[in-house]
């Protein structure tokens, strides 16, 4: 613990706590009492605590993370010491300097950062950074053996047909039981997203806000049961019954919804909604496990547990990802089912087939559209999608529709605009911007993309030298300096400091600081491109830019609709006058006032 120090007392100080789930109890309320002891023995004036709450240390987006690296950076509030259990409350990356700079953020902006588990400061010397290191990677592999340890233990309570949590499927609720199979509560999930506790004569207990969930104790296992609101298991089997007998989805969703009935999620009806409960084999009584996951260190295959082959530095994996069928761990008849196979072997079948005779165009990019992500609706602000329909004859007509009245029917105009006479009016639009900026000799907007032009080739240029043997000297300090990291980690801190290896690490990063000195004072290398080959770079440059119009006219799908993107913000249609204003982006606005240019693209349709 360090002494009492003068430079702190009277200083005001915030703490950061984390707990990575909530079934830490007291995690944060002891943090936060740590804190405050901290600041009464040292003298210091405690303000708040900021949280994240059942959030894992290698999310390094945390709300509470964020709010302090804000606070810190942008001068928020009036402290100037940030306090932190230890180093792994702050985070637990993959890779070890995403902490250092998480750490360097913080005292780079003036605070002083102290780890009060054992009173250190953290700060930007070799030594701090050295020991950061060890116990970023210490951290991080602890965290490694608790995945796999987890994930096996909830293989296990699969296989042993109790629940691994996650979202309740509809029409059915969670059952609580004991080790024994004796019935304890009954756990409904309301459309507002709070939680029912009833007791097994269904009596209410209590009511869990949106966000809060029971808490098993220990010998408490959980399983499903047909949900005690009888309407949602009479919904349940209409909407596959309905199905079965050849129903559309449109025709269930649009039944659905006229009726008033509430989907999973309190809303309104939509066809991804009814996919999903076509999908889910919950509904014959199978419990099926790893159809998503959202481990970023292992993941369960048919051979089974398996370290991610993540390399550090990369992105990391999306926050839910959807795994392959063969990689599922099925358990039949885990609980009672809500319909019968025999129909749910029907309902899968019907679906293969209406995919595999409608193949997606995919996303926008590949869409033959142009205007997709522009053209908006003026009825409800959503997104209009294309449609292309068939004549008896063969022949083929693009329209733009209400993607929101497609999807979900929460739009209640439906209308077709033909694509043609949009997509003309908005590349005529496009073509006109461009003349005016490119075309017109001149013209502001010329002079202003040639300034554009100029200024971007200017700061590609690369004045310095190039130093590949300074460079190899860096590198291989640095990499001296890992090595020594790791053996530091294979012993105790006192032996380790007492065979010298802290001061190997100052020696090691005086000669870094000498490196980076000398290149300092190395004189500037002449620019790469004389004044003259600038001018010639610009002139070819905006003879290029001068050949736009022409891809505008001739170019592929993609690249007229990044063109139509750069000028227009958003094509809002009104289906009942039968008219498209379109607006223009705010910075090309700006580029055609300079050019004296003024458009207010319209259109009608009939």
């Amino acid at each position: 613990m360090i002494a009492r120090n003068d430079d702190l007392r009277g200083q005001v100080a915030i703490g950061y706590a984390r707990r990575s789930t909530d079934m830490q109890a007291g995690s944060l309320e002891d943090q936060e009492a740590a804190f405050k002891s901290f600041c009464e023995r040292e003298g210091l004036t405690y303000a708040r605590t900021i949280t994240d709450d059942a959030q894992s240390g290698t999310d390094l987006n945390r709300r509470g993370l964020r709010a302090l690296l804000g606070d810190c950076e942008n001068g928020n509030g009036s402290f100037s010491v940030v306090l932190v259990w230890d180093r792994s409350r702050l985070a637990r990356p993959s890779d070890r300097k995403r902490g250092l700079e998480i750490e360097g953020r913080i005292v780079s902006s003036g605070k002083t950062l102290i780890c009060v588990s054992d009173g250190k400061k953290i700060d930007d010397s070799i030594v701090s950074d050295v020991t950061g290191l060890l116990a970023y990677e210490a951290g991080y592999q602890d965290l490694v053996r608790y995945s796999k340890a987890t994930i096996r233990g909830l293989l296990a309570k699969v296989k042993d047909k109790g629940s691994p949590g996650g979202p309740v499927p509809y029409g059915y609720d969670k059952l609580i039981a004991s080790a024994a199979g004796d019935p304890i509560w009954i756990i409904r999930t309301e459309y507002d997203g709070t939680k029912t506790i009833l007791t097994p004569g269904q009596e209410v207990h209590k009511t869990l806000r949106k966000g809060k969930s029971y808490k098993k104790q220990d010998g408490e296992f959980s399983t499903l049961v047909p949900s005690t609101d009888g309407d949602r298991v009479k919904t349940l089997r209409e909407i596959w019954q309905k199905r079965a007998e050849g129903c559309s989805l449109k025709s269930i969703r649009d039944a659905l919804n006229k009726r008033g009935v509430p989907s999973p999620k309190g809303r309104r009806w939509c066809t991804a909604s009814l996919n999903a409960i076509f999908d889910n084999p919950a509904y014959v009584g199978d419990l099926v496990y790893n159809r998503r996951t959202e481990s970023k260190i292992h993941v369960i295959t048919k051979d089974g547990v398996k370290r991610r082959q993540e390399k550090r530095g990369r992105k990391e994996p999306a926050p839910t990802e959807r795994r392959p069928e063969e990689d599922w761990v099925v358990v039949r008849d885990a609980f009672p089912p809500l319909i019968d196979r025999e129909t749910f072997d029907k309902v899968k079948a019907m679906n293969a087939a209406n995919k595999s005779r409608f193949k997606p165009r995919g996303r926008a990019s590949k869409s033959n559209y142009v205007l997709t992500g522009t053209a908006r609706c003026g009825c409800c602000e959503g997104n209009l999608s294309g449609r292309t329909t068939t004549s008896g004859k063969g022949y083929k007509t693009r329209y733009y529709t209400c993607s929101t009245h497609n999807n979900n029917g929460g739009c209640d105009k439906y209308y077709q605009v033909p694509a043609d006479t949009l997509e003309e009016m908005a590349l005529a639009c496009v073509a006109d911007c461009l003349k005016g900026l490119l075309l017109q000799k001149g013209s502001g907007g010329r002079r202003q993309v040639k300034k554009a032009l100029t200024e971007e080739l200017t700061a590609l240029l690369d004045p310095a030298p190039k130093t590949e043997s300074a460079d190899h000297q860096k590198a291989e300090l640095k990499r001296k300096l890992e090595n020594l990291a790791r053996n530091m980690a294979e012993m105790p801190p006192e032996v380790a400091r007492n065979a010298g290896l802290h001061k190997e690490a100052e020696r090691l990063t005086a000669e870094l600081d000498k490196l980076a000195a000398e290149a300092a004072k190395r004189p500037a290398a002449p620019p790469r491109f004389t004044p003259k080959d600038l001018k010639s770079l610009v002139k070819d440059g905006m003879k290029m830019l001068a050949h736009l119009p022409q891809a505008l006219e001739h170019g592929t799908v993609e690249e007229r609709r990044e063109l139509v993107q750069l000028f227009i913000q958003k094509i809002e249609v009104d289906p009942d006058k039968k008219k498209a204003v379109g607006f223009f982006d705010p910075a090309a606005f700006v580029l055609l006032m300079v050019a004296g240019e003024g458009f207010e693209p319209s259109t009608s349709w009939s």
